[in-house]
């Protein structure tokens, strides 16, 4: 708009500058009068025409630009910008814009971001997971309005949508919160209550209802500090995935147990001090005689103490209940990180009532070594349960001992074969996975025993005891690569005997 004004500038320095010409010539030619006359009357006209359409020029840049600002057109050059901001990896959004598009454009019309966002919300198939979240949502707020509690609430949504793989966020948030829910129940009333009604303002219909959560009770001042580390022990250390990290919560768990002990051993040297000064309170009232004036003031200390006492008491209380026995913390379900009284370090499998030792971790380039002790316990406790872990490891590990190198080495081979990346601590999905994978490895509904399941597939050498590590190789990568075949023992005797 600015070049349209300039160019209306130099147009009028124009007429400026033939109107002096004019004036010029008349003033030589006195006898031109008419002629100068006429030429003036036609450059005025000319200017106006000039400024009519400059105007109108400066009119449509003015409603262009306002145009412009009120609803940004949308064409086949920027419509994949406008679906990444409003329906980002949508195929069916694409396909609706653009035929959108092409009909409007056909008509010589524009498309502006509002009609087309409304039209494609109008005409587009929701999905199946944009549905179950709907129905989530109506179902929520109707428990609501019925004055459900917020237990009640989650245990029915889990109940209605465990099953449905679209709102598998949902569905663990869900149950993260009602875990929390029961350890709530755990914890003094005041506190409680701050926890379950923190919860039940929540929105328990977004993907990260549970974090949010959790940021609301670290933000509460009516929950105390030892609990809100009890729910960030309790609750934050699935994520933990290198011996750094593990390393680094045990010592924040050594720090805690050594917070409490001596909170505990302060309040219990407070206690005996109050006992001594209720004592000696007493003892002085004693000496008073019935109608001395000071006796309303020594009884009105002896229940002030008294009261105090009480508060102490319900404090050591609960900071005995949070005090850790030993120094751990939930590394993955069923498994618990352990640092031991001599500064060792291992994995307890609660339901196994079993220990894998940690190497010690005092030497340069431990970490490899670290890692892959602490992922033997994964595959063992699978073919455990199948009965073949002596068969595999040979020997099979024992409780409380370091896994060997062939130990750690046999546990990288099913790991890698599987495509399990285990330069991490496994995560619980990859758990799953395996536990999945494995199962193909015996044949449970024959009666024949996984030692006969390993040996008709080749696997097992009974003469030498041996495994023979290039089949077992190809047994699981024929698994990995049929995983959504529902692969089963019998197809896998088949494969490997085909070959």
């Amino acid at each position: 708009m600015q070049k349209d004004l300039g160019k209306f500038s130099t147009m009028q320095k124009s007429v400026v500058s033939e109107n002096e010409t004019a004036d010029s010539s008349g003033r030589n030619n006195a006898s031109s009068l008419i002629d100068q006359a006429n030429s003036i009357k036609g450059l005025r006209e000319k200017q106006k025409i000039v400024e009519k359409e400059e105007q109108n020029i400066a009119e449509q840049n003015i409603d262009t630009e306002l145009n412009a600002i009120q609803d940004d057109e949308v064409t086949s050059e920027n419509l994949h910008e406008f679906l990444t901001i409003y329906f980002p990896n949508n195929i069916e959004a694409t396909n609706l814009a653009n035929q959108y598009i092409v009909k409007y454009k056909a008509i010589d019309r524009s498309v502006t971001e509002n009609h087309l966002a409304e039209y494609i919300l109008r005409n587009i198939d929701h999905s199946e997971k944009r549905t179950k979240l709907q129905t989530a949502i109506l179902l929520k707020e109707n428990l609501t309005s019925n004055g459900k509690t917020g237990e009640k609430i989650l245990k029915t949504l889990i109940a209605t949508f465990k099953k449905e793989p679209e709102l598998k966020t949902f569905v663990e948030n869900w149950g993260k919160i009602l875990t929390l829910y029961d350890f709530a129940k755990t914890k003094p009333s005041t506190e409680r209550k701050a926890i379950e009604t923190i919860i039940s303002n929540s929105n328990f219909t977004t993907d990260n209802s549970f974090d949010m959560v959790l940021f609301e009770i670290e933000r509460s001042s009516d929950i105390s500090t030892e609990t809100k580390l009890d729910i960030q022990r309790t609750f934050n250390t699935k994520g933990i995935n290198t011996v750094k990290s593990f390393d680094y919560t045990l010592k924040q768990e050594k720090k805690y147990k050594k917070n409490i002990e001596k909170k505990i051993q302060s309040r219990n040297s407070d206690i005996e001090n109050l006992n001594d000064e209720i004592q000696n309170l007493n003892t002085e009232l004693d000496k008073l005689s019935p109608d001395d004036p000071k006796r309303s003031e020594l009884k009105a200390r002896i229940k002030e103490k008294g009261g105090l006492l009480k508060t102490y008491k319900e404090e050591l209380s609960v900071l005995n209940e949070a005090k850790p026995d030993k120094v751990q913390f939930q590394l993955r379900n069923d498994l618990m990180g352990v640092l031991n009284p001599d500064g060792s370090r291992s994995i307890n499998v609660g339901s196994e009532n079993f220990t894998i030792q940690l190497p010690g971790n005092n030497l340069p380039l431990m970490g490899m070594k670290n890692i892959r002790s602490i992922n033997v316990t994964f595959p063992y406790l699978v073919l455990r349960s199948q009965q073949i872990s002596d068969e595999i490891f040979a020997p099979d590990l024992v409780d409380n001992g370091v896994p060997t190198k062939g130990q750690r080495n046999m546990a990288h081979i099913i790991l890698s074969s599987l495509g399990i990346d285990d330069n991490w601590i496994l995560s619980e999905n990859d758990i799953v996975q395996l536990k999945n994978d494995l199962t193909s490895l015996t044949d449970s509904k024959s009666g024949k025993s996984g030692r006969e399941c390993l040996v008709e597939l080749g696997i097992y050498d009974v003469a030498s005891q041996n495994v023979n590590k290039a089949k077992f190789k190809k047994a699981l990568r024929f698994i990995r690569e049929n995983r959504m075949k529902n692969l089963d023992y019998h197809s896998l005797v088949s494969e490997l005997k085909s070959q």
